[in-house]
């Protein structure tokens, strides 16, 4: 896994360099994948090449508009309350607890 946050909007070409560089660890610590995260908007054909670029199939790329999708969802409170300190209201509360439940009734 490898995250990208820089405080200022970089380039196409820094986000590559950035994946292609952290990519260099799979192979040194045996993974299987390659999850990156990085808070940009990315279009559907820059997301198309950095897995290309990568040259592995297993390749997950959450850019900015995925993250907050996730951190939006049900599953996303516990996020939002540790690391952004938003309180759960009561429906997020059941919403959440639900959401687990099903993971965990589901496996």
């Amino acid at each position: 896994m490898a995250a990208h946050f820089p405080p200022t909007p970089p380039s196409f070409q820094e986000i590559q360099r950035k994946v292609e560089h952290d990519f260099a660890g799979v192979a040194a610590n045996g993974a299987q994948g390659f999850v990156f995260f990085v808070n940009q908007p990315l279009t559907i054909g820059d997301r198309q090449s950095l897995p290309s670029a990568s040259g592995m199939t297993t390749v997950e790329i959450y850019r900015l508009e995925r993250l907050r999708a996730l951190v939006d969802s049900p599953k996303g409170c516990g996020i939002r309350l540790e690391y952004l300190r938003i309180p759960m209201t009561e429906p997020k509360q059941w919403a959440f607890c639900s959401a687990m439940n099903y993971d965990v009734v589901r496996n």
